[in-house]
């Protein structure tokens, strides 16, 4: 008894049912700059990532949050006067649990800062402990606010250079 073999596919089986999904945009905010790109490939398994060449101008946010530890107060500033990052961007659950983190980086400076001996303290550390959550405050905020990082004014090198880059 001779059978016929079935009829190949000419794709493996499930392929042809998973529509292919757009990756995402990636955005990064440089200060006033907004650059953009997008990765190439599968969703699952990108292989490359291209930045985007517009020339078109990208309007910055009017807002800009200025986060700079102070001896008592908040750490969040806007325009000079202290702000409270939950009641400034109220309905947005991620700041809110950003602010906690920055209300602990508060108190952590207030608790082990002497300023009798501020060489003493840990400023490299911090400082970059306050870059990262500037940096996360940015990635939530990237279209309502431009974010800066400023040392505290008691840092030995805040004279030379205050202003930190994310």
């Amino acid at each position: 008894m001779h059978t016929t073999p079935p009829a190949r596919k000419s794709q493996a089986p499930g392929r042809a049912e998973t529509p292919p999904t757009a990756t995402p945009d990636v955005r990064i905010r440089r200060g006033h700059t907004l650059d953009q790109g997008h990765y190439l490939g599968r969703p699952d398994q990108p292989f490359a990532f291209v930045w985007r060449d517009d020339d078109e101008e990208t309007g910055a946010p009017d807002r800009e949050i200025v986060i700079q530890v102070s001896w008592k107060g908040p750490c969040a500033w806007e325009k000079g006067l202290p702000i409270n990052l939950r009641t400034a961007f109220p309905g947005n659950r991620d700041v809110t649990r950003l602010a906690n983190a920055l209300d602990d980086w508060q108190r952590y400076f207030v608790k082990k800062y002497d300023p009798k001996q501020p060489q003493r303290f840990y400023w490299g550390r911090f400082n970059q402990e306050g870059r990262d959550l500037a940096r996360c405050l940015q990635a939530l905020l990237i279209d309502d606010a431009v974010v800066r990082y400023l040392r505290p004014t008691q840092d030995p090198q805040s004279t030379q250079a205050a202003g930190m880059p994310l």
